[in-house]
């Protein structure tokens, strides 16, 4: 495919300015440094009604200036306008189609189905690569073929915030253990996660039926074949905003479907064991439980509190007895209790 240039570009709007609208890429050479071939780099956008976004994803991904790149947009049959601006760019593009399909997931394995590089990773349509980006992984690469490239994200809000958020501890142990990843500051983010093709499609691309964790659970597949290699250039960033699943559902939920997917499968033993499991499930079950409760709706409350109830009541009045407000709620209950035994024995 032919990478373009900025000036091939379609024009963007007055006021959109800096990278990628008015900036690009240092532009590469056929060749890298040594003469070999840059790595062939394989990257799928899924997308639904992302048009206020998904241009500037566009743009940076065309303008990382890499000469042996193949893009792929897989829309989920969007009705507003991303339609008409993934046609803008359709030139510089090995593939798209807008169709209906069954989730994220899905449309990240119709997109994997036309991938024939070395290198893939999929952009969200409401995020965007930084500067330079597939040139830092490409380098890496070079060095240690076949393995995992992680690299710091850059979190962003509309208010201009930002957090940096680099990557640790990429291992098995950290991925199927979270207590144990937390307690050793165990960090990733899949914008900036690249990863072996061969090893992608080997591991059958994605779990579909997952709709929060397919990108760990990958990542537990791959662990177990790949070497991971951390470099320090940004690689992505990464939109937080009103109607993303992380902001829209919290970590909570991304956390119950992963317990959810690991007490369904088996020999994890070594890493992980069954109990430990059903503890963070009942624990995940009741916070959900109160932030339901919290936020007005009570029948969802009661549906999460009697899921974690009827899995074992020793084990929620147990999470329970280390939650603060618990304990408040039982001391109030408790001086209640004394005064209305005292006025009781008065009268």
């Amino acid at each position: 495919m032919h990478y373009p240039i900025l000036r091939e570009l379609p024009v963007p709007a007055k006021h959109k300015t800096g990278w990628p609208w008015t900036e690009e890429s240092e532009r590469l050479q056929e060749k890298m440094p040594d003469g070999q071939p840059w790595p062939k780099m394989s990257i799928v956008t899924p997308s639904y009604n992302q048009g206020r976004f998904i241009e500037e994803t566009i743009r940076s991904v065309l303008l990382q200036g890499y000469p042996n790149l193949e893009y792929i947009i897989i829309d989920g049959g969007s009705t507003d306008n991303s339609v008409e601006i993934i046609k803008k760019y359709s030139p510089w593009l090995t593939y798209w189609v807008s169709e209906s399909d069954r989730g994220q997931s899905h449309a990240i394995n119709k997109g994997l189905a036309h991938c024939s590089g070395d290198i893939f990773n999929w952009i969200n349509s409401d995020d965007l690569l930084c500067p330079s980006a597939l040139r830092a992984v490409a380098a890496a690469w070079r060095k240690t073929s076949n393995s995992i490239i992680a690299g710091p994200v850059v979190d962003f809000k509309p208010d201009g915030t930002e957090r940096i958020i680099a990557p640790n501890g990429l291992t098995m142990e950290k991925f199927l253990n979270i207590k144990k990843a937390r307690e050793n500051s165990w960090i990733w983010h899949q914008p900036g996660t690249y990863l072996p093709l061969s090893e992608v499609k080997m591991a059958g691309g994605v779990r579909e039926e997952l709709r929060f964790t397919m990108d760990h659970f990958l990542m537990v597949d791959l662990l177990q074949r790949c070497n991971v290699v951390y470099i320090p250039e940004l690689l992505a960033k990464f939109r937080l905003h009103n109607k993303s699943k992380t902001m829209t559902f919290g970590f909570c939920q991304f956390d119950l479907e992963r317990v959810k997917a690991l007490r369904a499968m088996n020999g994890l033993e070594e890493y992980v064991t069954a109990k430990e499991l059903k503890e963070e499930y009942i624990s995940l079950l009741i916070t959900i439980g109160a932030i339901a409760r919290r936020e007005g709706s009570k029948s969802l409350a009661f549906k999460y509190i009697t899921k974690a109830i009827l899995l074992s009541p020793c084990l929620v009045m147990s999470e329970l007895l280390r939650r603060d407000f618990f304990r408040r709620l039982l001391r109030k209950l408790g001086r209640t209790f004394i005064r209305t035994s005292k006025n009781s024995a008065d009268s």
